[in-house]
């Protein structure tokens, strides 16, 4: 006679690891190859539907399956009103209704990620072997060989992409330097570790600046201090007590080093930067008819979101539609923006295609996410480092989709699924633990 109770104890075990190799798969190949981390996608996908019935119980719980739910509904039925409307633009509406959708696949990750036992080190390593590897695989060293000398390079990514990738590593690197090193002692596998840590570290310093992705430049320059010294602040006490002189030294050298590398890129961050600070100056106090319409990388982008806010408030509850792409549908601005191709700013985009309604099932859904990660951090279920290091990523997402709009780019979803998800299994975990 068959002994159910192991049968079924054994399938779910293999059910639990086939999602938690699709979990690894992902995290490795989201930005080395598509075609394997879409495998992680469908692999925790067929994971969760086989245990559905044995995890229901805790799933139908989780306020963001509602929400997710609700946005399928609109999204559908938004979907079908663009297509009765915009006839001639059918299979935009379909392509870009599913890449928004695509955005909710977090979810899968967050529970996968969670079902792992919140192992958050051995998944940010991952990501940290996959990322690099992307680059030196998908870098086109040729067309990049002049990087040093001001030539703008993207390092396998689309730049502005390379650069938000990059800068999240950099943040990364930093935040967990600590645990990437390794506390000291005088072995080779300890120099080695600190031989990778620093030459990653210097690697992407240079990769950023080289990206010359000025929005990535502002959110590092906001966040990091204000990250760094609520990471380091008590460690950086001790040091100035007299404590701890090898982490003095180490953090002294990694300083002057990264000034060193500013340094001799003084004539790509003056030329990216001074060229549009009167510019700059003109928006920050809110001066706009001084903003020079010459200038596509601040005056285009100021024009394209008052004239995408302006094509919203057309229609501000429903949007119009989620394949109008507000440069390319409406002559008026067609005729204006020059090679721009989007409205430069994700927060428009969301609210001319969507509508506040749709939107808002986004707006919310960060919020739990934020709300999660604070939760977590304040009941002891997050370490320090990880708490900081989301909190940043947040920050700079948030200021990167002010100027750009990457919704097109599988990339930038992934990072969105990524992040995201890593966020709801702290969410997740800490809802459990109430």
């Amino acid at each position: 006679m068959l002994n159910t109770g192991t049968s079924a104890t054994t399938a779910s075990v293999w059910v639990n690891r086939i999602g938690l190799v699709g979990l690894c798969l992902f995290l490795v190949f989201c930005w080395l190859g598509t075609a394997l981390a879409n495998l992680g996608l469908g692999l925790m996908l067929i994971a969760l539907l086989v245990s559905l019935p044995a995890n229901w119980s805790r799933i139908k719980v989780e306020p963001l399956l509602l929400l997710f739910l609700l946005f399928c509904l609109y999204l559908l039925l938004r979907t079908l009103w663009a297509l009765w409307e915009f006839p001639e633009i059918a299979s935009l509406h379909i392509h870009d209704s599913l890449k928004w959708l695509h955005l909710w696949a977090f979810m899968l990750v967050g529970w996968w990620q969670y079902q792992s036992q919140q192992q958050i080190y051995p998944a940010l390593a991952m990501l940290l072997i996959g990322f690099v590897a992307s680059v030196l695989y998908l870098t086109d060293w040729e067309s990049c060989r002049g990087f040093l000398d001001g030539v703008r390079c993207g390092f396998g990514f689309q730049i502005i992409m390379g650069g938000l990738l990059v800068g999240s590593a950099l943040l990364g690197l930093l935040i967990f330097a600590p645990k990437l090193i390794g506390a000291y002692r005088l072995s080779i596998v300890w120099f080695l570790r600190l031989g990778i840590w620093f030459t990653l570290l210097l690697a992407s310093v240079q990769v950023v600046i080289s990206t010359q992705t000025r929005s990535v430049w502002m959110g590092l320059s906001i966040l990091l201090p204000m990250l760094l010294l609520a990471r380091y602040w008590q460690a950086l006490r001790g040091m100035l007590k007299g404590e701890n002189r090898p982490g003095l030294i180490l953090a002294l050298v990694a300083l002057i080093s990264s000034v060193g590398i500013l340094s001799s890129n003084e004539g790509v961050l003056d030329d990216r930067l001074l060229n549009v600070k009167d510019n700059v100056a003109a928006m920050i106090a809110t001066q706009f008819d001084r903003v020079e319409a010459g200038d596509y990388s601040v005056a285009g982008r100021l024009f394209m979101t008052k004239a995408g806010i302006d094509k919203w408030l057309e229609r501000p509850i429903f949007g119009w539609g989620t394949g109008v792409n507000a440069v390319e549908f409406f002559p008026d601005l067609n005729e204006k923006v020059g090679e721009m191709t989007h409205l430069h700013n994700t927060y428009v985009e969301m609210l001319v295609r969507m509508g506040l309604v749709g939107a808002a099932f986004y707006v919310f859904a960060v919020l739990y996410l934020i709300r999660g990660i604070f939760n977590a951090y304040r009941r002891g279920l997050m370490e320090k480092d990880v708490f900081v290091f989301l909190v940043g990523i947040f920050g700079l997402l948030m200021i990167w989709c002010i100027t750009d709009y990457q919704l097109q780019s599988t990339d930038w979803r992934f990072y969105w699924l990524v992040m995201f998800g890593i966020s709801l299994s702290f969410a997740i975990g800490q809802r459990r633990a109430m």
